[in-house]
C-alpha cells in the first residue's frame, strides 16, 4: 500500500483500491496504515485532484480515523476562506476519547479567526486572557460542556481531567470550579487506593491552571503514607521553595529512611533550604 501511494504521486494515476477502503466502499479490507493514507491524500493533492484543496466526498469517512485531525491542519484549515470542519467537530464532541484532540482543534481554529481581525472582533472573558473569536463563543461553552460531561464519567475519567487542564492551560484560565468539584470527589472517590493518581491531576492543575498552592486538596496527599511522594512533586512544583511542616511530620512517622533519603535529596535538588531538617 505504501508503494501504491508513492507510485499514484510519481505516475499521476489513482488507486481505487485505497479510495474504496477510505470510502468504506471495501469492508474486505480489515486496515490501511494511517501513515498510508496521508500519504495518499498528499498524492491526491500533488496530481490536483482535491476540489479546493480538500477531498470531500471522503471527509465524513475521514473524520472518524486517526488521520482526522492531520488532514484538518493540512487540507481544511490551510484554506483561509473556510478554516472551520463543524463535521469533524460533531465527531469530536460525541467522543470522550478525543478530547485533547478537540481542544487542539478549538485552539487552532481560533487561533485562525482572530489572526487578522480587529480587537473589536474578539471575545474577551473574565479572565482577561482567554481570546475567542464571536463566532465561536457558543461552541466554546458546548465544548467547555463535554470535557466536564466527560470528566464526571468517575468509572474512567483519567483523559478526560486531563483533557479538561490541557483545555484550561491552552485558554489561559485562572480556575475553573467545575473541574475542581471532579478531581476532588474523584480524589475521594479513590481515596482507599494505595497510589492514587487524581493527585497528579490535582498537582497538574495547580501547576498549570491556579499556578501556586491548591490548599483544599493538601490533606489528601497526606492521608495515605503510599501518596506522600505525590506530596513532595506537589510541594517541589507549586510551594516556591518553601518547607512543608505537614509533610515533613508524616515522613518522619514512616520511620522509612529510604523515603527521607529521597525528600532530602529532592528538596535539596531544587534549592531548598534543607539545613535544620530532620
Amino acid at each position: 500500500m505504501a508503494i501504491a501511494a508513492h507510485y499514484a504521486q510519481q505516475t499521476g494515476k489513482r488507486f481505487p483500491f485505497i479510495e474504496d477502503f477510505v470510502l468504506q466502499k471495501d469492508k474486505s479490507l480489515d486496515s490501511v496504515d494511517e501513515e498510508i493514507i496521508i500519504q495518499y491524500i498528499r498524492s491526491l493533492d500533488s496530481l490536483g485532484a482535491l476540489k479546493n484543496g480538500r477531498w470531500k466526498e471522503a471527509e465524513p469517512y475521514i473524520v472518524n480515523l486517526g488521520v482526522a485531525e492531520h488532514y484538518w491542519k493540512y487540507y481544511v484549515l490551510k484554506n483561509d476562506y473556510e478554516p472551520e470542519w463543524p463535521e469533524y467537530e460533531q465527531v469530536l464532541l460525541k467522543d470522550c476519547d478525543r478530547g485533547h484532540e478537540l481542544v487542539r482543534y478549538h485552539g487552532s481554529l481560533n487561533a485562525a479567526l482572530t489572526s487578522n481581525i480587529n480587537s473589536s472582533d474578539y471575545y474577551d472573558t473574565s479572565s482577561g486572557k482567554i481570546i475567542i473569536a464571536n463566532s465561536r463563543v457558543e461552541q466554546d461553552q458546548k465544548i467547555r460542556d463535554h470535557l466536564l460531561r466527560c470528566a464526571s464519567n468517575f468509572k474512567n475519567n483519567y483523559d478526560a481531567i486531563d483533557a479538561c487542564i490541557y483545555y484550561a492551560d491552552n485558554f489561559s484560565l485562572k480556575s475553573w470550579p467545575e473541574l475542581e468539584n471532579i478531581i476532588i470527589k474523584s480524589i475521594i472517590k479513590n481515596i482507599q487506593l494505595d497510589h492514587n493518581i487524581y493527585l497528579r491531576f490535582a498537582t497538574k492543575y495547580a501547576i498549570h491552571i491556579l499556578r501556586g498552592r491548591w490548599k483544599q486538596v493538601e490533606p489528601f496527599y497526606l492521608f495515605d503514607v503510599n501518596n506522600l511522594t505525590y506530596a513532595i512533586d506537589y510541594q517541589i512544583a507549586v510551594m516556591n521553595k518553601q518547607r512543608w511542616p505537614d509533610l515533613e511530620r508524616e515522613i518522619l512517622k514512616t520511620k522509612d529512611n529510604q523515603l527521607i533519603r529521597v525528600y532530602k535529596a529532592k528538596l535539596q535538588a531544587y534549592n531548598f533550604d534543607i539545613s535544620d531538617i530532620f
